[in-house]
């Protein structure tokens, strides 16, 4: 009996819906922390992997040899994990509005899945490329998600309803 092969394309809509459903429940403040540990990770493994590789060496932990893609995939996550697993409970007086979160949930998971797939080589990324469409597509508009995170973050923040004086 043979393992089944999980696609590419399953992985990447996968983790497409998670991060929506997350982003949908826990609210836009949530989403937008969310985001910016993703830049955070992006500045990190962009430009500490390679100091921090050479630092490293060629060392292996178990017989797993620690490479340039390893190292940039942990300084990429680190980050997202630990302001994710800090509490921050900032509560607001106003009523979530559903599409805008839905719209940036979906970009950022969009970024969510370039943020990653930036951080392999060339050669690795081409192979995923070629296997998906989806994961091509996605890749081609990287710089549409990596622009189009902040810029909804700033249309949401100017389209959210202020909370009423009257009301309290």
């Amino acid at each position: 009996m043979a393992i089944p092969q999980i696609s590419i394309d399953f992985v990447i809509l996968g983790t497409l819906a998670l991060i929506v459903m997350y982003g949908v429940m826990a609210g836009q403040l949530a989403i937008s922390r969310f985001a910016g540990s993703i830049y955070v990770g992006l500045v990190l493994a962009n430009y500490f992997a390679e100091p921090l590789q050479k630092a490293i060496g060629t060392s292996s932990f178990g017989g797993f040899a620690i490479t340039s893609t390893v190292t940039q995939l942990v300084l990429l996550v680190v980050p997202v994990v630990v302001l994710q697993l800090s509490l921050h409970r900032v509560h607001s007086r106003t009523k979530p509005q559903l599409l805008p979160t839905l719209i940036l949930s979906i970009l950022v998971a969009l970024l969510a899945i370039v943020a990653v797939m930036m951080q392999f080589d060339d050669l690795m990324r081409a192979r995923i490329t070629e296997a998906s469409n989806l994961a091509s597509m996605i890749y081609a508009g990287k710089l549409l998600w990596l622009g189009g995170v902040p810029a909804a973050m700033v249309v949401i923040h100017f389209l959210h309803p202020k909370p009423d004086a009257r009301k309290r």
